[in-house]
């Protein structure tokens, strides 16, 4: 991975941790960095039921991050209590997680292609746990499935092949080459050319000694 483009990701992954409270990270972090995979479940057809509980999930997220921030900022000293609701949001996110896995798994028996694309393009799904059978699945219904977001991306990191890296010497032989097929084919096309010039010059000259001939036999046929 580049070095500016690895800068990029820890950057950015510290500037949305900076937005989340310190304060019990290690139970919030997991809400918070699951948020927005648990909104893409509001595309996906199979939830739509659980469409009201996802946005009342998301609503508490946020409430708790607010109190968890203003605790840090001695605006509120409701400790016990955001971690009470740090621990209920917990039960719910970890739900999310295993009912997407669970559907993800029978996307693949049932061969949803949709809900195959939809949960894994979610984030919810731990694609590098699954490979084996994400790889599989996709080589044997590939016709069946497009590719978009992180399955995509997934997809063509271990199947797209690698642009192979030559040496100088190896470029300089392939310009020769190169330049010795152009002179080749210059070679024939002059030898092709030049064969047909002939050939017309020869049609030509038959023409002209039959007419010649033709001549010399009438004037013969007059004199008899």
């Amino acid at each position: 991975m580049r070095p500016f483009l690895l800068f990029s990701i820890v950057f950015l992954s510290i500037a949305l941790y900076a937005k989340n409270p310190k304060i019990y990270a290690a139970l919030g972090d997991k809400i918070y960095s699951s948020e927005a995979a648990i909104k893409k479940l509001l595309d996906v057809k199979e939830y739509e039921s659980f469409h009201e509980s996802i946005k009342k999930y998301l609503r508490a997220v946020e409430r708790a991050r607010e109190l968890g921030l203003k605790i840090e900022r001695g605006e509120s000293h409701a400790n016990r209590m955001y971690l009470s609701r740090l621990r209920e949001l917990a039960k719910k996110n970890d739900f999310y997680h295993r009912s997407a896995s669970y559907l993800f798994q029978r996307s693949m028996q049932e061969k949803n292609y949709p809900l195959f694309v939809a949960l894994a393009n979610t984030g919810l799904i731990d694609l590098e746990k699954e490979k084996e059978s994400v790889l599989s699945f996709y080589r044997l219904n590939k016709e069946h499935i497009k590719l978009s977001g992180k399955l995509k991306a997934f997809v063509e990191k271990y199947t797209m092949k690698k642009k192979v890296k030559h040496s100088a010497e190896y470029y300089r032989r392939l310009r020769k080459m190169q330049e010795e097929e152009r002179i080749r084919r210059l070679r024939e096309k002059d030898r092709r050319e030049q064969e047909e010039l002939q050939k017309r010059l020869d049609e030509k000259l038959k023409l002209e000694k039959r007419k010649i001939e033709e001549e010399q036999l009438k004037k013969l046929q007059e004199a008899l």
